[in-house]
């Protein structure tokens, strides 16, 4: 009767160590991939760098604003996205981008 305990017991200690194996690996068997869109915002008439420009990936609504030397940086999951670049006294820049590996778009 003892050896039947000790068994059950042993037992459950091994689901309970497989079920927090589970749960602690869960994150990464089925988190997607992160990429970033990187870039600079330069005024197409003069080359001059924008700063202060809202950039934002439609389909999720992240976004950045360009620091003072024109750059912007967004980074966000694998996927199909369409990017929209905005400054007072300039045209709406727009742009549909595949992000599967890191890119650099330039924005003139």
């Amino acid at each position: 009767m003892r050896g039947y305990f000790l068994s059950k017991i042993i037992i459950e200690q091994r689901n309970y160590i497989l079920v927090i194996a589970i749960l602690l690996l869960f994150p990464f068997l089925y988190g997607q991939q992160k990429y970033t869109i990187s870039g600079y915002i330069r005024d197409i008439d003069n080359g001059e760098v924008l700063s202060n420009v809202n950039v934002y990936l439609v389909e999720n609504s992240k976004g950045t604003t360009s620091n003072n030397y024109g750059f912007y940086s967004i980074t966000v999951e694998q996927g199909e996205y369409t990017i929209k670049a905005q400054f007072v006294g300039f045209q709406l820049y727009e742009q549909k981008v595949s992000l599967n590996k890191n890119i650099r778009l330039d924005i003139d």
